[in-house]
């Protein structure tokens, strides 16, 4: 049996979902609900659509970028939290692995150089450009951090496997 896995850039405006089979990347979805305002009608719709195409990829294994907050973005961490539960539940009832990933370690495992002057901008520019470099794929920061934490995940198994090999 094949390995499907999905990883994810969730938010509750813009999502990126990529799939990978087998360790090799598919094709990727961009899923905006940017135009619903009201904010817990916009949630419902984001999960929604990722449900649905969370059907249609059949993953067995999903990575999802942990939420970050600190301060005054708290609130929408919460809300970010919603959706990140949501797509565990689906997880759960579809016999697919769940997996949360920190950005900083997604980025380590991308080969990202982090540091005190990459701000988020600068972070998600590199996102961009990596998927630039790696598939010629030019597409907004949302898929580019959902395709990127997916070639983190296999750089991360295989220097695991490197490690256990040695």
């Amino acid at each position: 049996m094949s390995t499907r896995f999905v990883s994810c850039d969730t938010s509750t405006n813009n999502s990126g979902l990529a799939l990978f089979v087998d360790g090799k990347y598919k094709k990727h979805i961009l899923i905006s609900k940017s135009k619903i305002k009201n904010t817990d009608e916009r949630i419902n719709a984001m999960c929604h659509d990722i449900f649905m195409k969370l059907d249609e990829w059949k993953p067995n294994v999903l990575w999802i970028e942990h939420p970050q907050g600190h301060g005054s973005n708290v609130s929408m961490v919460s809300k970010l939290s919603e959706i990140l539960g949501a797509v565990r539940i689906w997880c759960v009832l579809n016999d697919c692995e769940y997996n949360e990933i920190n950005p900083s370690e997604w980025r380590k495992y991308a080969g990202f150089k982090q540091g005190s002057g990459n701000d988020r901008g600068n972070l998600k520019q590199m996102s961009v450009q990596y998927i630039w470099d790696k598939l010629g794929i030019c597409e907004g920061d949302d898929v580019a951090d959902s395709i990127a934490i997916g070639y983190a995940v296999i750089n991360y198994f295989k220097e695991k496997e490197q490690k256990d090999e040695d």
